[in-house]
Order: structure tokens, then sequence, then C-alpha cells
């Protein structure tokens, strides 16, 4: 409907690749879930998963009200090579920790690309995930707990960073080419015909540049 198209246009304006959340080794579909979720309640369009140890990395539905059909998703098997790819597209990357020389959340450069990075939902980043970025933070408590859950630290910390961008005047938005692959993924995604339609146009299911976990099955034209 117009009605739909015109939502999906403004959703569009409020996307952003300057901040990227990554992923390392959440188990948790729901906790999963929940930070999808958050993300793309901010707009921050860019989701680098570090796959669990054991199995892969799933999200539930229920929580994550489809939202990942929304985001640019990417996979990968460790840390070094997740950095390696951030740090190519000009990524600064901050890893969440408890421990060492971490400062305040609200000390992550706001005017600049930055990826944040939250990790497994008992032991925390990796030590070679710690190692490996080019800053550590936390997020300053005054009670009795020691850490938050995951989906709360990732949600806590976009918003953060959400409002200092906002407040900063920093502007979002895609640039036209990546604009124009986002739009036509998502009006692909916004009908379950879509696949179906192009199909019997005998034109390809637009993806998103990631690695895109979601590989739409296309009826018969």
């Amino acid at each position: 409907t117009p009605e739909r198209q015109a939502r999906l246009e403004a959703a569009l304006k409020t996307r952003t690749r300057d901040v990227a959340v990554v992923l390392e080794d959440v188990s948790n579909e729901h906790n999963a879930a929940a930070v999808l979720r958050t993300a793309e309640a901010f707009g921050f369009f860019e989701i680098h998963v570090i796959e669990p140890l054991e199995g892969k990395f799933k999200v539930s539905r229920r929580i994550s009200k489809g939202t990942d059909k929304w985001l640019d998703l990417w996979r990968h098997s460790s840390a070094p090579p997740a950095y390696a790819e951030l740090r190519a597209k000009g990524y600064q990357i901050w890893a969440s920790t408890l421990h060492g020389q971490a400062v305040d959340v609200h000390e992550i450069p706001h005017d600049r690309k930055v990826a944040l990075v939250f990790g497994n939902e008992l032991n925390g980043i990796s030590p070679e995930a710690a190692q490996g970025a080019d800053g550590t933070f936390r997020i300053p408590m005054q009670g009795f707990v020691e850490s938050f859950n995951i989906s709360v630290a990732a949600a806590i910390s976009c918003y953060d960073l959400s409002l200092r961008r906002r407040l900063a005047g920093i502007p979002a938005g895609l640039g036209p080419e990546d604009e124009a692959r986002v739009r036509a993924v998502w009006l692909t995604r916004a009908a379950s015909t879509g696949p179906a339609v192009l199909a019997r146009a005998g034109l390809p299911v637009p993806m998103f540049q990631g690695h895109d976990f979601l590989t739409p099955e296309v009826p018969s034209p």
C-alpha cells in the first residue's frame, strides 16, 4: 500500500552504517533477538555475528518481531576476521568488558564510525576479542550487581551513542547506491509474494551486502 511504502521510505532515512553492533558467541536466541531489535530501533543497520562456539547463531522470532529482515547481517568464524572486515570499512572497534582499563560507555567517540562488541552471556568477550579491540568500555553501575544482561547492556550502549549523535546533529542516512540496494531488499521482503513476483519477471532476488542470514525461498513462477 502507499502507506506501507511511505513507512519504509521514512525508516530508510533513519538508517546508518556509522555504528555497527558485533555479537560474539551469543548462544541465547532470546538475547540475540533482543539485541537485533534494539539495533533496528535506533537505526543501526549493520550487525556482525561471530558464531557461537557450539552451534549456529539463532534468533527468537517471537522476540525479534521480524526486525532481522530489515538488518544487514554478517557472519564470521572468529574475532580476527570480523575485526579485519570492520577495520577495512573504517570502523574503530570498542568491546564491552568489566575487566582492565575499560572507559565509561559515554566516552566512546560518537563522531566517527564505531563498532560495539558484546560477548557471551556467561563469560563476556573472549581474550582475543578484547585484545584485538581499539578500546574497551563498560556501563557504570552503583548497585550490588556487577553486570547487565547482554541485551540490556546493548540497549543502554546503543541509546547512549544514538543520543549523543543526535545532540551533535550528526545526520543519518545511507549513500545513494546503498540506499537503492536497501530499498530493493526491503520492498521485496515487505510482501511474502515478493520473491515470486521477481521470479515471474526473470529478475534476481535482491540481497544486502553482508553474508545475509535470510535466504528467501523463491516459489515456482
